[in-house]
C-alpha cells in the first residue's frame, strides 16, 4: 500500500528526488520482493525496460511536454490508458532489452509477486535530439504510474497514478483505493481528505478536477450529466430529484454551476476517480520543484553546484546552507584530504587497464643514449628495473566514485594524490545514464586563453556553444570513442581536448562528461 502525502510523496516516490535515486529505490524494492517471494518459482522473469529517445519533435511534445495533452487522452477512454504508449514508439527508437543500472553497477531484475507494485516493465521517454526541451518521463507500465522529472535538474516534479483502483493508496492511515476494496468514489475521497474548494469542469473531456493543496483527483463525468457542471450551459438539466440538481435547475446561473460538486448524480450514483496527480503547489497544470530539499534523503545526494578552477581543482557548494561555505578539492590533494572534505565515496574502482595510455607514450631514447647510460651500472639498473616492474604491478590508479555528487576523483596509484576529476551530466542517451546524479558544474570562460569575457560553461551548454565562447578550436582532432549497438545502443562519443580539460560530447552535441587534470608544475 502506498501512503500519500499531498505535495510531498506517493509511497517512496518523493517530489524533488533525482532520477538516479528513483531507479536505485526501484532496484532496492525489487530485491526485497525477490527475497520475500524467494520460495516461488520465479525464474526467468526480468524487468523489461523500454528507453525511447523521441526523435520526432511533434511526438515528444505530445508525450512528454504539457500535462494536459497526454492526460486528456486518458480521460476519454479509461479502459485503454496505455494506448498512447504504443503510438509513441512508432516515431522513436524502441530499445526493449536494456537493463536499468544502479550506482553499484547492478542490473535491476524483477520476479512476479503479489506486491504493492508490479514493476515488470518500465519505459523511459525523453527527447533524443534536445534532452532539455521536455520532461524526462519514467513509466511503471504495469502499475500505470508516471513519474515526470524536470529535464535540467533531473528532479521529480510530478507524479501521476493513472489507474486509481489498480494501486492501493492511503492518506493519514485511511485507505481509499485498491483492487480488493470499494472504488475511489467522489464521496469516499471527500470523506477521507475533507472539505475543499470547488473544482473545475473541463468541457472538452467531460472531466471534473477536484483539488487539494498538492493533489488533484480526476473524475470522468457521464455525458448525460455534463450540462449540470458546465457554467456556459443553461436549461432544465435532467429533471432529477437530487437537491443539488434542483438547485442548478432552479437557479440556472453560471455562478451556481461553477460551485457545484459532482457528489451525486440524479440517478443516485457517484463518480469514480480514475487519476491522481501529486505535485508541489496549488495548480497541477503548473507544477514546480520543491524549494526546500530538507528531507534526510536529500542531504547526501545533492551537490547544488560545482565550481571548476581550471588546472587547479573544484569547489563543491551546497545552496541549502545559509552561509556560502564550500568544500574544495585540489589536484595533488591526498586521499585523506578528500575524505575529510567529502566523506567516504559511494564506491572505489581500481583501473585494470588505461586504454588511453597508448596516446601518451614518450619517445624512446636513442641507442647511443642507452649505451652511455648503461656503462658501469648494470647491477643497479637491474634492481631499478625490478622495482619499476613491481611498481607497475602494484601501483594501480584508482577512482573514488561519488555517484550522489555526480563526479569521480582519480588518484595516482603511487603518490595517492588527486590526478584527475571527472564530472558527469547524466543525460539520457549516455551509457552511464542513471548511475550518477547530474553534476551542475560551472566553468568560467576567462580561465582559458584568448577569452576575456566572463561567461559560464555549464552542464547544459552544447559543445557548439563552447567553441564560440572559447574563441578557439580544440588542441587536436577529436578522439573517437565509438561502440557497437550491443555495448552502447545510444552511439559513441567524441573527446575534445582543451588546456587542462577534455569535453566528452554525445551525438546530440551535449556534454556527457568533463575530465579535469592539473596544470604542469
Amino acid at each position: 500500500m502506498l501512503d500519500i502525502k499531498p505535495g510531498i510523496h506517493v509511497g517512496q516516490f518523493r517530489l524533488g528526488m533525482s532520477i538516479s535515486e528513483t531507479i536505485q529505490y526501484l532496484q532496492h524494492y525489487i530485491r526485497q520482493q525477490n527475497q520475500l517471494f524467494s520460495g516461488f518459482d520465479t525464474s526467468g522473469n526480468t524487468l523489461q525496460t523500454n528507453i525511447n529517445p523521441l526523435t520526432n519533435s511533434s511526438s515528444s511534445s505530445t508525450i512528454v511536454s504539457g500535462l494536459s495533452s497526454e492526460s486528456n487522452r486518458h480521460h476519454r477512454n479509461t479502459t485503454n490508458i496505455n494506448s498512447n504508449t504504443s503510438n509513441s514508439s512508432n516515431n522513436s527508437l524502441n530499445l526493449s532489452s536494456i537493463p536499468l543500472k544502479t550506482a553499484s553497477g547492478e542490473d535491476i531484475t524483477s520476479r512476479q509477486s503479489q506486491s504493492a507494485l508490479l514493476m515488470n516493465k518500465i519505459e523511459i521517454l525523453y527527447d533524443g535530439k534536445n534532452p532539455l526541451r521536455a520532461d524526462i518521463v519514467l513509466k511503471l507500465v504495469d502499475d500505470e504510474i508516471v513519474l515526470r522529472f524536470e529535464s535540467r535538474t533531473q528532479r521529480l516534479k510530478f507524479i501521476e497514478v493513472n489507474n486509481v483502483n489498480r494501486v492501493s493508496m492511503a492518506y493519514s492511515g485511511t485507505k481509499f483505493s485498491g483492487i480488493t476494496d470499494e472504488e475511489a468514489t467522489f464521496v469516499k475521497i471527500y470523506q477521507v481528505f475533507g472539505p475543499t474548494y470547488p473544482g473545475f469542469f473541463e468541457k472538452s473531456t467531460c472531466t471534473y478536477y477536484l483539488s487539494y493543496p498538492g493533489i488533484t483527483f480526476v473524475f470522468p463525468i457521464p455525458l448525460a450529466y455534463a450540462n449540470l457542471f458546465d457554467p456556459q450551459k443553461s436549461g432544465d438539466g435532467t429533471g432529477g430529484s437530487n437537491n443539488r440538481t434542483d438547485d442548478v435547475n432552479n437557479g440556472n446561473t453560471s455562478n451556481n454551476r461553477e460551485h457545484i460538486m459532482p457528489m451525486e448524480f440524479p440517478d443516485g450514483t457517484t463518480p469514480i476517480a480514475t487519476h491522481v496527480y501529486v505535485y508541489n503547489g496549488h495548480d497541477f497544470r503548473n507544477p514546480n520543484l520543491p524549494q526546500d530539499f530538507d528531507h534526510d534523503s536529500f542531504a547526501d545526494t545533492i551537490a547544488r553546484y560545482v565550481n571548476v578552477i581550471v588546472g587547479k581543482g573544484i569547489t563543491v557548494h551546497n545552496d541549502l546552507a545559509a552561509s556560502s561555505e564550500h568544500k574544495s578539492i585540489s589536484f595533488y590533494d591526498t586521499t585523506q584530504d578528500v575524505l575529510m572534505a567529502l566523506g567516504a565515496p559511494n564506491n572505489i574502482y581500481y583501473k585494470k587497464h588505461d586504454k588511453l595510455r597508448i596516446h601518451a607514450t614518450k619517445p624512446k631514447k636513442s641507442r647511443t643514449e642507452n649505451e652511455n647510460t648503461n656503462v658501469g651500472h648494470s647491477d643497479s639498473l637491474s634492481v631499478t628495473a625490478d622495482d619499476a616492474a613491481s611498481k607497475e604491478l602494484t601501483a594501480v590508479d584508482y577512482f573514488y566514485n561519488y555517484f550522489s555528487l555526480g563526479f569521480d576523483i582519480m588518484f595516482n596509484g603511487q603518490t595517492h594524490m588527486v590526478q584527475k576529476i571527472i564530472l558527469h551530466t547524466n543525460f539520457p542517451g549516455s551509457k552511464d545514464f542513471n548511475i550518477y546524479v547530474k553534476c551542475n558544474f560551472r566553468i568560467l570562460t576567462n580561465q582559458f586563453q584568448n577569452t576575456e569575457e566572463k561567461t559560464y560553461i555549464t552542464a547544459d551548454t552544447k559543445f557548439s556553444q563552447i567553441q564560440k565562447l572559447l574563441h578557439s578550436e580544440p588542441l587536436s582532432k577529436p578522439l573517437v570513442n565509438d561502440a557497437t549497438s550491443a555495448s552502447n545502443p545510444f552511439g559513441g562519443t567524441r573527446f575534445y581536448a582543451y588546456p587542462n580539460c577534455i569535453f566528452e560530447i554525445m551525438k546530440n552535441d551535449h556534454i556527457n562528461s568533463v575530465v579535469l587534470f592539473a596544470s604542469k608544475q
